[in-house]
């Protein structure tokens, strides 16, 4: 049946000494799916694997500990990469492969647009899934932890919302996932608000700690060289200590190996304007126990005491999220002085003034979720589905955003060049009207219908 599917992929996690990739086995593997890709998602101490023998290999500073997020990745990572039909495996045997064929064969127009492979262990659950019901790829780390055991009840529940199907592998049959009523998961709500930003049964606001460990993740692309010390520069001279991810989109720069940073090549340019590899950033911060994320764009850069305002602001209100307000400056250095209307009515926050901590925890799988399309308007998609959260503003412009808008140019005064930055206005349209192919989409990709605010 996989003939009938050329872009399905499959995700191969790596662990430990324990595992050897037998090239003789993926060989079988190709030829039995024909158009098959092969991901590579090696964890730390795995086995070097035959780079040949993939289509991509991707290495992560993630522990065996840590499997649920790096599959969360692989299947995202396959998902953004075009694949229609996804899943993971955590050996490669023969039975594995026939495992992977018979599961993603299911995947077709008829059955289910997921298929669970139970486990002993909640938390190793495995996952094929179709890119109807993509959300769930991403979704699969964040039902880990205390919501690992209810996991195939809540994907049935998230699979009902949004009118998807789902099985559940068992003995060589297949059962459906049993439908569930979300109000049935209440006694799970605050870990469900937290992790995949669904309100169940009462909305009251959760209870967060302070804010201790804050890491800072950066994806950047071609950016010069000056730029990007700035902006390295810019985060190791902050006032509260951090710990800076930085994920390089397809073309890996020396400079970003630099001391105290983590350092993430996920070896192809995904043209998602910096989504993806922010996704994959975030996830690897959770994994590591970091309890909020701060975000940076290459072409911008911090002031010393950005990190520590946000945290102040964050320790005073308990806020899940918090937002910085920025001085935005044109590519040749000239400051613009008036503030933007989005900005000024707080209807806006630009990716690098954001600071999410672990008590909005779904609005980091949000980057790697949504099409790619709607990068052009990414920070508007997670702003508005963070402000039905607990949120607050620092009174502080700690970031600072080179802007190649429009706008900045006219607020400035300036003539404005032709090659400038444009929001498409078929996206905004579409965000507009909701048009049904649109929501559709939205749905599959994130489990949810995103209208922005604003717009």
């Amino acid at each position: 049946m996989m003939q009938d599917a050329p872009l399905a992929a499959l995700a191969v996690c790596l662990f430990g000494q324990d595992i050897s990739v037998d090239a003789a086995l993926l060989e079988r593997l190709r030829k039995r799916a024909g158009g098959l890709r092969l991901f590579a998602i090696c964890l730390v101490g795995a086995e070097p694997p035959p780079e040949a023998a993939f289509d991509r290999v991707v290495r992560l500073p993630l522990g065996r500990e840590h499997l649920s997020y790096a599959e969360a990745i692989g299947l995202q990572l396959c998902l953004n990469e075009g694949g229609r039909l996804v899943g993971t495996l955590r050996g490669l045997t023969a039975k594995d492969l026939d495992e992977a064929s018979r599961h993603l064969g299911q995947l077709g127009p008829g059955l289910a647009d997921v298929v669970v492979v139970p486990d002993n262990d909640p938390q190793s659950a495995r996952l094929f899934v179709s890119s109807r019901a993509a959300f769930l790829g991403s979704s699969w780390a964040a039902l880990g932890g205390d919501l690992a055991p209810h996991r195939q009840r809540i994907a049935a529940a998230l699979l009902g919302l949004t009118a998807r199907k789902g099985v559940v592998a068992q003995g060589g049959s297949y059962v459906p996932l049993e439908r569930i009523d979300a109000a049935q998961l209440a006694p799970l709500a605050d870990s469900i608000r937290q992790k995949l930003g669904l309100f169940i049964g009462e909305r009251r606001p959760p209870t967060l700690k302070p804010v201790r460990r804050v890491a800072v993740v950066t994806p950047y692309y071609k950016e010069p060289d000056a730029e990007l010390r700035r902006m390295l520069d810019s985060v190791a001279a902050q006032t509260r200590p951090c710990h800076h991810f930085v994920v390089s989109d397809g073309f890996p720069n020396d400079l970003a190996r630099a001391p105290g940073v983590t350092h993430i090549e996920l070896g192809t340019a995904h043209g998602d304007n910096g989504n993806t590899p922010r996704y994959v950033g975030a996830l690897v911060a959770l994994a590591q126990g970091y309890d909020a994320v701060a975000f940076l764009d290459a072409d911008n850069w911090f002031e010393p005491r950005h990190i520590e305002r946000l945290m102040e602001r964050q320790h005073e209100t308990g806020a899940g999220a918090v937002f910085s307000l920025r001085n935005i400056y044109l590519p040749d250095g000239t400051k613009v002085l008036k503030e933007e209307n989005m900005d000024a009515l707080r209807l806006h926050a630009d990716t690098s003034c954001m600071f999410i901590t672990r008590g909005c925890e779904f609005a980091l799988h949000l980057w790697g979720q949504m099409p790619m399309e709607w990068g052009p308007v990414c920070d508007r998609v997670v702003f508005i589905e963070l402000t039905g959260h607990r949120v607050a503003w620092t009174k502080n412009r700690t970031m600072n955003f080179k802007s190649h808008y429009a706008g900045a140019y006219m607020a400035a005064g300036r003539p404005v060049p032709p090659d400038t930055h444009q929001i498409p206005d078929g996206l905004l349209t579409d965000f507009e009207t909701m048009p049904t192919p649109f929501r559709d989409r939205a749905v599959s990709r994130t489990g949810r219908s995103i209208k922005l605010l604003g717009v």
